[in-house]
Formats: structure tokens, C-alpha cells, sequence
């Protein structure tokens, strides 16, 4: 018969066991919980700076061209008046020539630098979403989701618990008896089989 300290330091130990997994399933709980609250701030985040990403990109390219069409009829333009110039002036045709191929030549890079903003604008609109993006999963990455304890853990480490509170009370883990399983005494031709008290053999 168990000794009532021997029983105390049994229950003792495996309520201290069980609560040390309920613990731990607890702080588990509580990270993954945090870690995901910052994976939905991080997506909402980035989702967030795309859509500026997007807003400046298109507002530029709306700006470009407009200064693209602008340039071009300025273009237009000033071949025009070269032609009339040249013939109210009575210049003759090389110089006419001259001058519309100079403004060509002009309005021709007025459009170049039209097309260049535009392709630096698409590539500061790559460069911020392409930020964002590394961002949002860096973020993501600093904060994974961890695994708690199981509960065949649980059950394991409560059995666990009780043995260290039994041995600790006194207790003597070799002369226990586990239901009605027969323990083997002796070996060989000599082997005996006792039971316990009630069972027959």
C-alpha cells in the first residue's frame, strides 16, 4: 500500500507535468496567433504600397504623354512655319530643307526624352512594387509559425510526471504491478509465475 506522501507527490507530479504542457499548447497558441496577425498586416501593408505604386505609375504616364503629344505638334509646327518662312522669304530650297530638318531633328529628341521618362517611370513602378513586395514577405519570414507540444506529448509527459513524483515520494517503480499482468520469477526450467492476490495460477 502506497504511503499518503508516496500518493501526494504522485498527483503532484503529474499535475505539474500536465500543466507544464498546458502551458506551453498555450504559448504556441499565442505566437502563432501573434505571427499571424503580422502575416495580415504585412499583406494589407503591401497590398497598400502597390496600389500607390500603381496610382504614381499611371498618373506619370498620363503626364508623358501629354508632353509626348505635345512635343510632336510642337514638332509639327515648327516644320510648318519653316516651310512658310522659307517661302515668303524667298530662301531658297537647301535652306528650307535646313530648317525643316533642323526642327525635326529638334521635336525628334523632344519625343525621345518623352519616351525615356516614360520608361523610367516603369521602372521606378517595378523597383517600388518589387520593394514592397520583398518587404511584406521579409516581414512574413521574421515571424513563422511554430508547433506547439501534442497531446500524445501531453499524455506522455503527465505519465512521466507522475513516475518522478511516485520515485520522489519513496515510491518504488520496479515492484509495481500493472493490472492483472503475471510477473516472472526465475529463469529457466525453474520459471514461476505469481499473480496477484485474487487471480489464479
Amino acid at each position: 500500500m502506497c504511503e499518503p506522501v508516496t500518493i501526494g507527490m504522485t498527483i503532484l507530479g503529474a499535475a505539474s507535468a500536465a500543466m507544464s504542457h498546458q502551458a506551453a499548447v498555450a504559448e504556441a497558441d499565442a505566437t502563432n496567433d501573434a505571427a499571424a496577425a503580422t502575416h495580415d498586416i504585412a499583406r494589407q501593408t503591401t497590398i497598400n504600397q502597390h496600389t500607390q505604386e500603381t496610382r504614381k505609375f499611371v498618373e506619370e504616364s498620363r503626364v508623358n504623354v501629354e508632353e509626348g503629344f505635345d512635343a510632336t505638334l510642337e514638332k509639327r509646327a515648327a516644320m510648318a512655319a519653316a516651310e512658310v518662312i522659307g517661302g515668303t522669304s524667298g530662301v531658297d530650297g537647301a535652306s528650307v530643307d535646313a530648317m525643316i530638318a533642323a526642327e525635326a531633328q529638334k521635336g525628334a529628341r523632344n519625343v525621345y526624352r518623352t519616351k525615356d521618362a516614360q520608361e523610367n517611370t516603369r521602372l521606378d513602378f517595378t523597383a517600388g512594387v518589387n520593394a514592397a513586395t520583398d518587404q511584406g514577405n521579409a516581414r512574413i519570414a521574421a515571424t513563422p509559425f511554430v508547433s506547439g507540444p501534442s497531446a500524445l506529448e501531453g499524455v506522455v509527459g503527465t505519465v512521466m510526471g507522475a513516475a518522478q513524483g511516485y520515485t520522489a515520494g519513496g515510491g518504488d517503480l520496479s515492484s509495481l504491478k500493472i493490472g492483472g499482468a503475471p510477473s516472472a520469477k526465475g529463469v529457466g526450467d525453474g520459471l514461476r509465475l505469481s499473480y496477484p492476490k485474487g487471480m489464479g495460477g
